[in-house]
C-alpha cells in the first residue's frame, strides 16, 4: 500500500545517497556549531596572531572521527580553514578516537616534540578524554559537557582519568592562557 516497487527505489538508491552524502549531510541545516564555539575560534585566533615570536606556537587542529567531507562542512559552518592549521579525521588516518595513534599524528602535524603540551577538547568522554589519556606525557584533556551528561561516563573512567570539564566552551580561552 503506497510503496514504490523495488526495482523503482533500486533505480534512484544512488541519486538519494549521493544527495544525502553530499549535499545534505554537509550542509547547514544538518550541523550547527556548539554554542560559543565561534567567538572561542575568533579569541583563540585573536591571540595566535598577537603573539610574539619568542613565544611557543599556538597551533589549532582539529581530530575527528569523520571523513573527508569535514574541511568542507567546517566551510559551510563559518569556520574558515586558516582558524586551523590542520584537520585530522580518523577517514584518512584509518585509525579512530581513542587510539593514542591519531592523537601522536595530530601532535606530528602541529609539528611539537613529544612531551610539549597539547589540549585535546572534546564532547565525548571516552573518545575525547580517554584518548588524550592514552597519548601520554603532554597531553591534557578537556571535557565539555554540561554535569547532567555525566550521568553517563562509568565511575571508574571519572575517578581515574586526568581532565578538565566545561559546562561550555565558553571559559576555554582562559582555561588555555588567553589573555
Amino acid at each position: 500500500k503506497g510503496c514504490a516497487p523495488v526495482s523503482e527505489l533500486e533505480a534512484i538508491l544512488p541519486q538519494v545517497f549521493y544527495v544525502l552524502y553530499h549535499e545534505t549531510f554537509q550542509s547547514r541545516s544538518a550541523f550547527r556549531l556548539t554554542a560559543h564555539a565561534a567567538d572561542v575560534l575568533s579569541a583563540l585566533g585573536e591571540w595566535r596572531a598577537s603573539r610574539s615570536p619568542s613565544e611557543p606556537a599556538l597551533v589549532l587542529g582539529v581530530i575527528s572521527n569523520w571523513d573527508e567531507r569535514l574541511p568542507l562542512l567546517l566551510k559551510r559552518l563559518g569556520v574558515q580553514q586558516t582558524t586551523f592549521d590542520f584537520v585530522l579525521t580518523s577517514h584518512e588516518l584509518g585509525i579512530e578516537k581513542p587510539d593514542a595513534r591519531i592523537f601522536e599524528k595530530a601532535r606530528e602535524l602541529a609539528g611539537v616534540s613529544a612531551g610539549s603540551r597539547c589540549v585535546h577538547i572534546g564532547d565525548s568522554f571516552h573518545r575525547d578524554v580517554m584518548g588524550a589519556a592514552r597519548a601520554g606525557e603532554g597531553w591534557e584533556a578537556v571535557f565539555v559537557c554540561p554535569e547532567a551528561g555525566l550521568a553517563h561516563v562509568p565511575l571508574d573512567d571519572l575517578a581515574g582519568t586526568p581532565y578538565t570539564r566545561l559546562d561550555s566552551l565558553r571559559p576555554l580561552p582562559e582555561i588555555l592562557g588567553c589573555p
